[in-house]
């Protein structure tokens, strides 16, 4: 009878529905959520929830959905003085800027993330902070730069044993070391190339066993990305077909066509 505690644990449904495409079932629960903790006033919960709501719409490719929903989040996380919600919201709204393109928006808001980081020994969310930041230095063509980020996000993320945290961070590592690939020749490349197989593959495996079906896919679309580019034709076959495969499964579990 707790309706705090009703809130709270349909947000955690929510985020579990999420990776798997169960995005009716997941916008279901973090709605259901928002609706409780405003009935109770809990404007802590409300930031949560709302956290939550664009996390669902952004999982399903609703980006600019997920920004608007984030500001509102924003705007009480500011004003209860939540610093951790507001690191984890400058992280997703980077995340979401980045798949709109609009990677100069996504550095402004790191700027923030990087202050809060400052205050808050999380290191889950320094590992995002890392990775989204390393996906912006390869915006920028600043491979150098992007190959420190990527290093340091893997290497946080397993200190932290979050294993979802160290599957994207070498997911983006991944995407550092092929643009190395594709840069360099010889030995160099060829060990680089290498490299970045690993990461995608482990990135790719971790995924397949936590049955995070939506970041799987989103994966093998960057995998098969470099490979068109490496020209590595067998490989990107293979690759092509599982990308195939998952995406029939997603849209079967998301009921879109």
């Amino acid at each position: 009878e707790d309706r705090r505690v009703v809130a709270r644990s349909l947000c955690h449904i929510a985020r579990v529905h999420v990776p798997r495409g169960h995005t009716d079932d997941a916008l279901d629960a973090a709605n259901e959520a928002i609706q409780v903790y405003e009935q109770i006033q809990d404007r802590w919960g409300v930031a949560m929830a709302r956290t939550v709501l664009g996390e669902v719409l952004a999982g399903c490719g609703k980006h600019e959905a997920a920004l608007k929903v984030w500001e509102g989040a924003e705007a009480v996380a500011s004003a209860i003085g939540d610093p951790a919600r507001r690191l984890e919201l400058a992280i997703l709204r980077s995340e979401s800027l980045l798949a709109l393109g609009q990677w100069r928006d996504a550095a402004e808001q790191m700027t923030v993330a990087v202050q809060l980081a400052k205050e808050i020994n999380d290191p889950e969310m320094l590992s995002g902070v890392y990775r989204v930041q390393a996906t912006i230095s390869l915006e920028r063509q600043s491979v150098d730069t992007a190959d420190l980020d990527s290093m340091q996000a893997v290497e946080v993320a397993r200190q932290s044993g979050a294993r979802s945290q160290v599957a994207r961070a070498l997911l983006v590592r991944g995407c550092v070391l092929g643009t190395q690939a594709l840069a360099e020749s010889g030995e160099r490349g060829v060990e680089a190339d290498q490299q970045a197989n690993d990461c995608f593959e482990q990135a790719l495996d971790a995924f397949s066993e936590m049955g995070d079906l939506v970041r799987r896919v989103s994966g093998l679309q960057a995998y098969a990305n470099y490979l068109s580019q490496r020209g590595n034709d067998s490989r990107l076959a293979a690759v092509e077909a599982r990308l195939s495969v998952a995406q029939q499964e997603l849209r079967q579990v998301s009921g879109v066509n």
